[in-house]
């Protein structure tokens, strides 16, 4: 290994004029993101992002097969603990399910969607 190389470009390396793509080596960060969120750096527009309200129009989201809300997580717990309940998913409305609903837009034409609506 040559210790003459230089250090690898990290992804938050600013250019002037938005994020260098020498330092994007993957190249999916775009060029506007920064700007976007109001950040000067990928990890604070990272924060913001993440913090930022879904842009998916909410017929297009799954839902919980308990209420439908359509606010639901996976749940990522690793370590196992008394309190944990089923299921792979949950809403935050405290329901913990195997398998979300389709989105609206997904349910099959004819097929029930909520007790007052059917699919087209």
């Amino acid at each position: 290994m040559s210790t003459d190389r230089p250090p690898a470009p990290t992804v938050d390396d600013r250019h002037e004029g938005g994020i260098d793509p020498a330092n994007d080596p993957h190249g999916v960060i775009p060029e506007d993101f920064l700007d976007a969120y109001d950040a000067d750096s990928v990890p604070e527009a990272l924060a913001k992002a993440e913090q930022a309200a879904s842009r998916t129009p909410e017929d297009e989201m799954r839902r919980c097969p308990e209420c439908e809300s359509v606010r639901i997580t996976i749940k990522v717990g690793a370590v196992e603990c008394d309190h944990q309940r089923e299921g792979k998913f949950k809403c935050t409305n405290g329901h913990h399910f195997d398998d979300p609903l389709p989105s609206r837009t997904d349910a099959a034409p004819g097929e029930q969607q909520t007790l007052g609506e059917v699919s087209r």
